[in-house]
């Protein structure tokens, strides 16, 4: 751990106030953006979809009694809206996992700094775009062009990687896990309150003002990483790598050729796993904005802000409560399959919703889910050494960002076929369906202490998985080290 020379009131200064900016300057842009690409195609195909104070409900009755043309036209809106959404996901995904994947391994060696100013940097940029295409009036489709400079500058991937990479470096092994919390609670309060009041904003003073202050959260963000983030990476025993080389995929490729006595199967079956839970809960979240806005519920910008603001703390209090408070009575690994259980069971109830209070329901039947991602990665955080986080969480983010792209790329054109035929909820219970994969899997997962343990002991032959079961060995006392992004 390098000596960072700071003051007891900046160790918790250092990274986090950036994780804050960005995190609250992006989780307010999604339903603003959301809504903003539903009411310009509403405002294209004439169909009416009110953002103002004045109505609470997002969609408008037909009073010349023409309901059919009136649903059919809403379903021209759904299709259209979606599609661009599926756009914006593309150009701001695959760059970004490119990205990460140059970057991130380079960070081992090169410094996390450029990794945690590089996002905010981007957004900054697309925020710009955005504002010129509303007070331009430009097409919609020039969104795609500010979403390919975020995705390339590496967007949430990136920002995923470094922050848990520079905490690794800066905080001691007792204090890790401490550390990672302050960072939970950090995105936490920026999801939570950014949704809270993301609905008051476009109430009262519509997309143009929610959007420079976007804009002045993510140049917050880009100026304290700039100027008042220290590096954390001391001098590496590795050989530094090139910038932006062909080493960097090389790089993530020998995390998981190296044997590791017997834990590479452990560690590829933790990130497939990880990959499948969040193509099922992550994947489906451009659909969730979809279900609500439409008829039978037709929200308005207020009833969605304060429903992701429930959601989020449900997701963040969920996590700390199921590894917090479960590992008390049950292993690890039981403490991931009750969290797969209530995901599944959220997204099955979610698909059945015909009410607002039923969809308030599903966060609540969702609360120990947030568990399941966390806990996985903290069992890979334990498997690699210091000078491979960057490699690891880099693979890690690749996969994260691909199977959102993918669930927005599956489940976006399965909510407009199934809106067709009358059942709008089929992609809520495929993506319950999906999660049975990954629970079924926990039978095979071994702990990964013991694979850390016998690589630094042993001296022998390389050991078996089998050999080592997951019930049979204690975990340490101080539990995972999870991630937070």
């Amino acid at each position: 751990m390098p000596n960072l020379n700071l003051p007891r009131w900046r160790r918790y200064l250092t990274v986090e106030p950036v994780v804050l900016f960005y995190t609250f300057g992006l989780f307010m842009s999604l339903p603003v953006m959301t809504q903003y690409i539903y009411f310009r195609v509403s405002e294209f195909k004439g169909f009416p979809y009110n953002i103002s104070e004045t109505s609470e409900k997002g969609c408008v009755e037909d009073s010349g009694g023409n309901g059919t043309s009136l649903e059919e036209l809403e379903k021209e809106v759904q299709t259209m809206a979606s599609r661009v959404d599926m756009g914006n996901v593309l150009f701001q995904s695959l760059p970004s996992i490119l990205m990460v994947l140059l970057l991130g391994p380079w960070t081992d060696t090169g410094g996390r700094r450029p990794a945690i100013v590089a996002p905010p940097l981007g957004s900054a940029l697309e925020a710009i775009t955005v504002l010129l295409i509303m007070y331009l009036d430009w097409p919609v489709y020039v969104l795609f062009v500010g979403s390919a400079i975020n995705g390339f500058s590496g967007f949430f991937t990136i920002m995923n990687m470094g922050a848990f990479a520079y905490v690794s470096d800066i905080t001691t092994e007792e204090g890790l896990a401490i550390h990672i919390a302050v960072i939970q609670l950090v995105v936490f309060i920026g999801g939570v309150v950014s949704q809270l009041t993301s609905g008051a904003w476009l109430n009262k003073l519509g997309f143009i003002p929610p959007y420079w202050f976007i804009f002045a959260c993510h140049v917050a963000g880009l100026l304290w990483g700039a100027f008042m983030v220290p590096e954390s990476k001391q001098e590496s025993q590795k050989k530094r790598l090139r910038f932006f080389s062909f080493d960097s995929f090389k790089a993530v490729w020998s995390v998981y050729k190296k044997p590791r006595n017997g834990g590479r199967k452990n560690l590829l079956m933790l990130l497939v796993s990880d990959g499948i839970i969040t193509l099922g809960v992550m994947g489906i979240s451009g659909v969730v904005s979809l279900f609500v806005l439409r008829t039978p519920l037709c929200w308005g910008p207020g009833t969605l802000g304060v429903f992701m603001a429930f959601r989020f703390f449900m997701q963040g209090f969920g996590g700390i409560a199921g590894i917090g408070i479960l590992k008390k009575f049950m292993s690890e690994i039981n403490v991931i399959r009750v969290g797969m259980v209530s995901q599944c069971l959220s997204l099955v109830f979610f698909a059945i919703s015909d009410r607002t209070w039923m969809v308030f329901l599903v966060p609540l039947i969702g609360i120990f889910g947030g568990a399941v991602v966390p806990l996985y990665k903290g069992m890979m955080s334990k498997m690699v050494e210091p000078d491979e986080r960057g490699a690891m969480f880099s693979s890690v983010a690749t996969v994260d960002t691909f199977c959102n792209f993918l669930g927005a790329f599956i489940f976006n054109p399965m909510y407009i076929r199934s809106s067709k035929f009358g059942f709008r909820g089929l992609p809520f219970l495929v993506a319950a369906v999906l999660i049975i994969i990954p629970m079924i899997l926990t039978k095979f997962i071994k702990n990964p202490v013991s694979f850390r343990k016998m690589t630094e002991t042993s001296t022998g032959p390389e050991v078996d998985e089998a050999e080592v079961k997951l019930e049979d060995i204690p975990l340490d006392e101080d539990g995972p080290q999870s991630t937070v992004l």
